[in-house]
């Protein structure tokens, strides 16, 4: 499955789960799964939506982490022009390994990233719904914070936000989101909230105002 730098995808695999593709993402499978392991590999971002069999565990394969569930939503991210991979869990529990690390296993709204470079990881508490809205149409981000605002942005527009320190985030703001530009987005926040933001190979440089 591959999808474009201008496209998202849902698919169906062997066993019915479901794959969304974020954009510039490939997820490799086989025809079928044979055996007693669901094995598959990705490039890029996507949110599993894994039907359970408990006797074929179901692995996601990446270049920085291997992920293994029975049964259960997440999102891993993992493009190779990043120094890290992500992992966020909606819901049931999951499994990581992570290269040179010992297996993690993550509950219900909690989110790992392992590093390519330093090989470290870090393991924290998240809303996973700012994580797993990006392939909705329409997405309405009703009275949230700005950081969870640029974290909904980051993963629905596929950039990197860099925010410097002195930007205020506690500022709550209702936004709908459909198929604007980005751009058009940053402009309406700038209305409200004093930043400014430069964009410069692929990631959007957030300074204050």
């Amino acid at each position: 499955m591959v999808t474009g730098e201008d496209s998202k995808g849902r698919f169906v695999l062997p066993d019915g789960t479901q794959v969304w593709l974020n954009y510039d993402s490939r997820l490799y499978y086989p025809e079928s799964f044979d055996g007693n392991l669901r094995s598959v590999r990705l490039e890029g971002e996507a949110l599993f939506n894994v039907v359970r069999d408990a006797s074929k565990p179901f692995r996601v394969r990446t270049s920085l982490m291997e992920v293994e569930v029975l049964g259960t939503v997440f999102d891993l991210k993992c493009y190779e022009h990043l120094d890290y991979a992500e992992l966020v869990l909606v819901s049931g529990s999951v499994k990581a390994t992570c290269a040179g690390q010992l297996p993690v296993t993550l509950c219900p709204d909690e989110r790992l990233v392992a590093y390519r470079n330093s090989k470290k990881i870090d393991y924290q508490a998240v809303d996973a719904n700012n994580y797993n809205k990006w392939m909705f149409e329409t997405q309405k981000l009703d009275e949230m914070r700005l950081d969870a605002v640029f974290v909904n942005l980051e993963h629905r527009y596929n950039v990197e936000f860099d925010i410097a320190d002195d930007v205020g985030l506690e500022a709550r703001l209702t936004l709908s989101l459909r198929s604007e530009p980005l751009e058009e987005i940053l402009d309406a926040i700038a209305l409200v909230v004093p930043i400014r933001y430069e964009s410069s190979g692929g990631t959007i440089f957030i300074t204050r105002r």
